[in-house]
């Protein structure tokens, strides 16, 4: 699978053609890995990332990877290898950068406006 076309959702085994229900992880591109970390951009992809409300949903994401950590970085890991242990994730609306945030591993993530 190539790292441009892949999102979190379809690492944690869900299927972006098959499952048409909103989910925000569908909007959540991973653009680049290296030896310790993965770049991760998130853009529109369903009407589960309101770009109307861009505050409510990049705290919306933040919350979602806080709580599902440990099954997110077991996807990371068993793809691209077992020292992946932080991620960066850019928040675009339509047009423009929103903010970002950072993910370690066990460590809470905060949006950065």
């Amino acid at each position: 699978m190539s790292v441009l076309q892949t999102t979190l959702y379809d690492l944690l085994g869900g299927s972006t053609v098959l499952d048409k229900k909103n989910n925000v992880l569908k909007s959540l591109f991973i653009t680049n890995v290296d030896q310790f970390g993965v770049e991760i951009e998130a853009e529109p992809y369903d009407d589960a990332y309101d770009t109307d409300h861009m505050d409510e949903t990049m705290e919306k994401v933040v919350r979602i990877i806080n709580h599902r950590e440990v099954a997110i970085f077991k996807a990371l890991r068993r793809e691209y290898g077992e020292n992946i242990d932080c991620m960066s994730i850019t928040f675009f609306d339509d047009m423009t950068v929103c903010g970002g945030c950072t993910k370690y591993l066990y460590v809470d993530a905060k949006v950065n406006y």
